[in-house]
């Protein structure tokens, strides 16, 4: 091998949507690469929606390794520190693995404890955001609702796929409507936002569809706790929202490994990057895709997909000879979340 084709090491994290598409699109006569996850499995979370209101049973997951191209090499393993200083990533048994590059697409998980009550709740009714379990717990919620009031709410922070809370509020009244006990179930959608859809284009169409269907909504209602024993919900404005059963879409943060140094972290644990590189801030040689990244765009797998291609086209640029010559022989590793 030549010096101008030395392959670098780079560690991405994640094999997800993200990291999976990243790890296959880089180049074999480039880069040696490697996932590393916590679980060998890839779910396709977008699915738990259909679960929680339509009682699907497709499955949802398939095994990392059979989503990577041969010659990418995969890891099951947690991560429990990325050192963005020293340039090295220690798995959960101790090893350090180094690298000329680091993409971190460890994806978002849920936090209970900013709701207090949240973590009962949901397990009496269920959620579509963590889970195939909670997701089925919401399937079987709707399927004991004869009559009252189902509460569909939004705990303010960050949450994946800004439509899906809404997207559940409808398939939910379509389930009640067509099992013909639409006028006794009371549905309400309440939201932290000044509107029930975020963006106003976007509001434009969805809020005559609620009315239509006479799907009551609250917002500027900011989920403070919840007393699931007297089954209310109160919000920092003093209202209370009583309900028979309640669906949270919980308050989500950056999953729990430590880094070095800690300032690349905002307040809920989601990595801080540039806009326009997706690079971490701060860093020429690491980067941040998907839901781990604190950008202000739609935790999505779209989100992650694109900005996949992003760092692709950013590592398919070859180093210049002089460059490579300076450089250790590499190899791309990525590290999952761990949720």
């Amino acid at each position: 091998m030549s010096m101008s084709t030395v392959k670098r090491r780079v560690v991405i994290i994640g094999g997800g949507t993200g990291g999976a598409m990243l790890a296959n699109r880089l180049p074999r006569d480039e880069f040696e690469v490697m996932v590393i996850d916590k679980q060998p499995y890839n779910y396709f979370w977008p699915w738990l929606l259909y679960i929680a209101f339509r009682g699907s049973r497709k499955p949802i997951k398939r095994e990392i390794r059979s989503l990577l191209k041969p010659w990418v090499n995969f890891i099951q393993s947690g991560v429990r520190f990325i050192n963005l200083q020293d340039r090295y990533v220690e798995l959960e048994n101790g090893r350090r693995l180094t690298y000329d590059y680091v993409v971190i697409a460890t994806g978002a998980t849920v936090d209970y404890s900013r709701v207090p009550g949240l973590d009962k709740v949901t397990e009496m009714f269920g959620n579509y955001h963590s889970t195939e379990e909670n997701a089925w717990k919401v399937w079987q919620t709707l399927n004991n609702m004869k009559e009252g009031t189902l509460a569909i709410i939004l705990a303010p922070g960050a949450y994946r796929c800004p439509p899906s809370p809404l997207e559940g509020t409808f398939l939910a009244e379509e389930f009640f409507r067509r099992r013909g006990l639409r006028d006794r179930v009371r549905i309400v959608f309440a939201t932290f936002y000044p509107r029930p859809y975020p963006a106003e284009p976007m509001n434009e169409l969805i809020e005559p569809l609620l009315k239509e269907r006479d799907i009551e909504y609250i917002t500027f209602y900011t989920l403070d706790h919840i007393d699931p024993e007297k089954r209310v919900a109160y919000s920092m404005e003093g209202e209370e929202l009583k309900f028979d059963a309640a669906i949270v879409i919980p308050p989500h943060v950056g999953v729990d490994i430590k880094y070095m140094p800690e300032d690349v972290l905002d307040s809920d644990r989601f990595v801080q990057a540039d806009k326009f590189t997706n690079r971490v801030k701060g860093f020429d040689d690491a980067f941040v895709i998907g839901d781990a990244s604190a950008l202000p765009v739609a935790k999505t797998g779209v989100t992650a997909h694109l900005q996949a291609g992003v760092v692709a086209g950013f590592f398919r640029v070859r180093m210049p000879v002089t460059q490579a010559v300076l450089t250790v022989p590499s190899m791309l590793v990525m590290v999952s979340a761990h949720s």
